[in-house]
């Protein structure tokens, strides 16, 4: 099947929260069979690898791989999960965390509509009981849109967080570029982000929650 969106989550260790960023996925208003998800393990040592698995064998659209040693970090699972991923556009979710029920919509929608490199919104942060922390994590009079060619033509978007989560990419684009996250070091996701900042001729920003 040709899929609209591939979704890729790096797990280990997270068997109590995995469930739930599952879910999400499932409720997905796109259609839970537009989404390939695959599920990378880095070898956990509680049950993640197990609920992977069991979701993988309940779902054709369903990957789960088992790395057979920690690389300590994201992202090498992230990285296979590309490399893994069939549809056109991939997008990322971390196991300890969910997708608005509209997010891969509402991101599809937008990339789409302007044949952009990458699209992106905002995400709130929240409590263990799901309770709002913090709303909105843009910087104080931030536009709510920004359609933009280059990094260089509106820097501002360097001031946003640089939350792979909340975007979109072409999977051309990521592959075209030999974008990658480094391994077995945190904080990646900075590095990916920058270098599709500055590799893109096409960055689309829009102000609304997909993300938790």
């Amino acid at each position: 099947m040709d899929y609209k969106i591939s979704v890729i989550v790096p797990i280990y260790n997270v068997e109590k929260y995995l469930p739930e960023a599952i879910d999400s996925i499932k409720r997905q208003t796109i259609g839970f069979n537009n989404i390939e998800v695959i599920l990378v393990d880095d070898n956990s040592t509680d049950k993640s690898k197990n609920i992977a698995d069991q979701f993988a064998s309940e779902n054709p659209n369903v990957i789960s791989i088992p790395l057979s040693s920690s690389s300590g970090a994201a992202g090498k699972p992230r990285n296979i999960g590309i490399k893994n991923a069939s549809a056109e556009y991939i997008m990322f979710l971390d196991p300890d965390d969910y997708y608005t029920d509209n997010a891969c919509d509402l991101l599809y929608q937008k990339i789409s509509e302007k044949n952009t490199d990458f699209a992106f919104a905002s995400y709130r942060t929240i409590s263990e009981d799901g309770s709002i922390i913090l709303d909105n994590v843009l910087p104080k009079g931030f536009p709510d849109e920004i359609d933009s060619k280059t990094i260089e033509e509106n820097q501002q978007l360097l001031e946003i967080a640089p939350s792979i989560w909340t975007k979109i990419y072409k999977k051309s684009f990521v592959e075209n570029n030999n974008i990658e996250f480094p391994e077995k070091i945190v904080s990646q996701d900075f590095v990916f982000n920058i270098h599709a900042m500055l590799s893109a001729r096409g960055i689309y920003f829009f102000n609304d929650i997909v993300y938790n």
